[in-house]
């Protein structure tokens, strides 16, 4: 069986600066894929470093307004992107908001590697959400309060096993039972490779997750 670990810094930390500097969205305002999201944020990280390339992306509720659609269609209103450099100390942050860049930075966070976004991602969050409701996940409802609908991340996970880092489109939502989950797409073949189950906590209060994918 087959374990993966994901960076969960880059998103908290992205949601609270993110609400504080742009405050929620209008619910009727334009939506856009994991991917657009990428090249719209493109301008402003080559301004920064002319030869940046996406380290992470993620979508976010921070800033945005609360409902179970948002995400069913594989968009979403609020993303915010990681850019990495030659320089391995700092990267950029870029925050896209209706389908504009709204505020950026330079901060440092750890990350494993560039994407090869041409080269690497043969999918958009538009597959990616139809191949996680293909294996039963559901969005998360607004009665949870937080990380509401469908969400997305495009990252590297690493292998507890053998440590290798591995580039997965990740599936953010709830299973049948209500327990949050997420399903991890290898973007290159459009194999799921990984489909994890929070099921309760441990003694010391750490989130415990169960491997629903058969064969792993």
């Amino acid at each position: 069986m087959k374990h993966f670990v994901q960076s969960t810094i880059f998103l908290v930390a992205s949601a609270i600066i993110l609400f504080i500097v742009v405050g929620r969205t209008e619910i009727d305002e334009n939506a856009v894929t994991l991917k657009e999201a990428i090249y719209i944020a493109e301008m402003d990280a080559h301004a920064w470093q002319p030869d940046a390339k996406v380290a992470q992306i993620i979508s976010t509720d921070a800033g945005d307004i609360l409902n179970e659609k948002n995400g069913n269609d594989g968009k979403r209103r609020c993303w915010n992107i990681l850019f990495a450099g030659d320089s391995e100390e700092k990267q950029y942050s870029v925050f896209v908001i209706n389908g504009k860049t709204a505020y950026n930075q330079e901060v440092q966070m750890p990350t494993y590697a560039t994407i090869e976004l041409d080269k690497d991602v043969c999918i958009d969050s538009t597959d990616a959400v139809n191949i996680a409701k293909k294996y039963g996940v559901k969005p998360v409802p607004e009665s949870d309060g937080w990380a509401v609908g469908y969400h997305f991340a495009l990252q590297y996970l690493r292998d507890i096993e053998t440590r290798k880092p591995l580039l997965a489109m990740m599936v953010y939502g709830v299973t049948d039972n209500g327990n949050f989950c997420y399903i991890a797409i290898d973007p290159k073949s459009r194999n799921v490779v990984s489909y994890m189950e929070k099921i309760g906590y441990s003694s010391t209060g750490r989130s415990v997750w169960e491997e629903r994918l058969e064969n792993k």
